[in-house]
């Protein structure tokens, strides 16, 4: 049998248990850390989950990388959002899991950050540096090996350092513990002039799954209502972010713990001036297979990803409201 059969046996069980805690839990991936969590703040305030039939009443908040997904396959979550990377690394290990949605589309957010007196000023000086990203299996650690790809340098030039998440990484940064951390987009803006962007991820990099929502088939197929609602709920928030961005900015800055101002900011440069290549930042759920395709070379790159994997074979566009089935963003 499948070693991974008894997890999903034991999910279906606790599901159908009707436990309220476990079931109205999401994860969500740098929830109260990182701009890619926004949306699902303004969803819980705005009651956007129950409206569209998901119980949802809280989000677990997580460093990314592969944490993510043992919770879902333990069956302690209906769904999660977090990194492909992991996704792909389970499905491949015979996980029955599905992404049901592409939910952050490129990595206008990301910056790699040195301190503003650093004598590092661009990707030439990088040799024999130390960069730190979150965790390992994260977006950010396949961000940067990508990059690294990109600028032609080998893998014993650089060292890479798994921070344990976005602030233990600016902390890090700011000890001499590492040369460079990625410096979220909040981050940056609460303290101008204390970092200096050295590689900005939105003009670096083309479209690229950032994050995407994951489900166990089992489960999903019992409670298609659930994953629908999650997915229209953080669609709404999206568009109120967009055409409500001071209410918007009061709601995330007291879950993320920012000043509001920032966040209007951080809305006002995702959102006015952050497609790349014409791909929003937050997407409203449907697929944008390139940028997929993209994050499954940069997977390779960290080894997460081994041989041929066709990503369609993991997508699952039935619980997708009908106007995003089958179309692009």
């Amino acid at each position: 049998m499948n070693r991974l059969m008894p997890r999903l046996v034991a999910a279906i069980l606790l599901w159908c248990a009707g436990s309220q805690c476990r079931a109205e839990d999401i994860a969500v991936a740098q929830y109260g850390n990182a701009v890619n969590a926004m949306p699902y703040a303004v969803a819980l305030e705005k009651h956007f989950f129950q409206e569209a039939g998901a119980d949802v009443t809280a989000v677990i908040g997580s460093n990314g990388g592969g944490g993510d997904m043992r919770n879902l396959l333990a069956g302690k979550l209906p769904y999660v959002e977090t990194a492909l990377p992991p996704v792909i690394a389970a499905f491949q290990k015979g996980a029955d899991i599905a992404i049901v949605s592409d939910n952050v589309l490129s990595a206008a957010s990301f910056a790699l950050v040195a301190m503003a007196d650093s004598p590092i000023r661009s990707v030439q000086d990088l040799k024999g540096k130390r960069i730190a990203f979150s965790t390992a299996g994260s977006t950010t650690q396949a961000f940067e090996l990508w990059l690294m790809e990109k600028f032609g340098y080998a893998p014993s030039e650089v060292t890479l350092v798994a921070a344990g998440g976005f602030g233990p990484g600016l902390t890090a940064l700011e000890h001499g513990g590492v040369d460079l951390a990625v410096g979220p987009l909040p981050a940056i803006l609460s303290a101008p002039g204390k970092y200096r962007t050295v590689i900005d991820g939105g003009k670096t990099l083309p479209p690229i799954a950032n994050t995407v929502g994951v489900v166990l088939r089992p489960l999903a197929a019992a409670h298609p209502e659930m994953v629908r609602g999650i997915i229209v709920g953080r669609r709404k928030a999206v568009a109120f972010m967009a055409a409500n961005r001071v209410e918007s900015a009061a709601i995330i800055g007291r879950v993320f713990k920012l000043d509001p101002a920032v966040v209007v900011e951080c809305l006002r440069l995702l959102i006015d001036e952050g497609k790349v290549d014409g791909i929003p930042y937050w997407g409203p759920g449907n697929f944008h297979f390139p940028g997929m395709e993209a994050m499954v070379h940069a997977a390779r790159l960290n080894g997460m990803v081994e041989g041929e994997i066709d990503i369609h074979k993991l997508v699952d566009e039935r619980y997708l409201p009908d106007d995003l089935r089958g179309t692009s963003p």
